[in-house]
């Protein structure tokens, strides 16, 4: 049994006789992450106590489950080759955390912290506190890297603790384009800074994904959903960005399999601009969009994001939307 909430780890290997790109871990339709692939003999040799021959198909990874999950559950690897994807399933059974008796100044969870194939740092996680929040201070190591966006909708967060009136809004993500990452940053800290002069941190293990060789580096598309909402009444608002390495084609909204929505980036986004310095027209990458839509039926809808690139290449994100009294402030 496992806890709602809490990490998992695992370490194995794949038995095919093709190489293997890319490890997703899901559970249902969420993402939770991506496996590390390709763990040096030396390494594994410390996680295994058997290791396979071939250490290229060798994988481990770190996740953490959401907190609205109890019950049986199946946590899938979708193994990536170059010939399609196949699944590895494992059952497992969780077990929702008990609401404290009583109410600490600050709850706070890293989700998720790595260093992706192009060299961004991003961490996603949450923080529910007590008084007001003023800063989330981020460090890769002792480096401090800067302070993390807050106040994305979390909804799981408020169901489990009531007792924070942020909860709804402690979501918060962080990103920073690294130019020389030190090898010896194994961790990802967080400090919260809150109005009455509190500190409280938590730190996460970082995973780093093998950075991309230069002919590999061209025809990517990158894509965040920041912030969403429909209302019972059938506003529906989104923002966020999307850039391609080719320059972006086209980017479908859709609802339920419902196309809602065609559009082209256009807003000013300098803060995506530092990340992604070297594709034309980056500046103009951000979307916002409001449409009044037929009220929905139902309390939750599937949200479906689409970029394509000019190159074909293309990139989606998901995310299950509560239908909410009315739209963000």
């Amino acid at each position: 049994m496992v806890l709602a909430g809490e990490s998992i780890n695992g370490v194995g290997w794949v038995e095919c006789d093709e190489p293997v790109s890319e490890i997703e871990i899901m559970v249902g339709r969420k993402r939770l992450g991506q496996a590390r692939v390709g763990i040096p003999p030396e390494e594994l040799a410390m996680l295994i106590e058997q290791p396979p021959s071939d250490s290229a198909k060798s994988f481990v990874f770190s996740v953490v489950l959401p907190l609205l999950t109890a019950g049986p559950m199946t946590l899938r690897l979708q193994i990536k080759t170059e010939t399609g994807r196949r699944n590895h399933d494992v059952k497992l059974t969780v077990v929702a955390p008990a609401i404290p008796a009583q109410v600490e100044p600050v709850r706070a969870m890293v989700e998720s912290a790595e260093i992706d194939a192009r060299g961004v740092l991003r961490v996603i996680g949450w923080v529910a506190s007590l008084a007001p929040l003023e800063q989330l201070q981020v460090f890769l190591g002792e480096r401090l890297m800067g302070l993390a966006e807050y106040g994305t909708p979390r909804d799981d967060v408020a169901a489990v603790l009531p007792a924070y009136s942020n909860a709804r809004r402690s979501g918060y993500i962080f990103r920073a384009a690294l130019t020389e990452p030190e090898p010896n940053e194994r961790t990802v800290r967080v400090v919260s800074v809150t109005a009455d002069g509190e500190k409280w941190a938590i730190s996460a293990p970082l995973t780093r994904q093998e950075p991309l060789q230069r002919e590999e580096a061209q025809g990517f598309v990158e894509l965040d959903i920041e912030r969403v909402c429909l209302t019972k009444d059938g506003v529906f608002a989104l923002s966020g960005w999307a850039v391609a390495s080719a320059g972006v084609a086209e980017l479908r909204v859709e609802l339920d399999g419902t196309l809602i929505a065609t559009e082209m980036p256009n807003e000013h986004r300098a803060d995506v601009a530092k990340l992604f310095p070297h594709i034309p027209g980056v500046l103009r990458c951000g979307f916002r969009m409001v449409r009044r839509l037929a009220p929905p039926v139902g309390e939750r809808v599937l949200l479906r994001v689409a970029v394509r690139g000019r190159d074909g290449t293309e990139q989606t994100g998901q995310r299950n939307l509560t239908i909410a009294a009315r739209a963000w402030a």
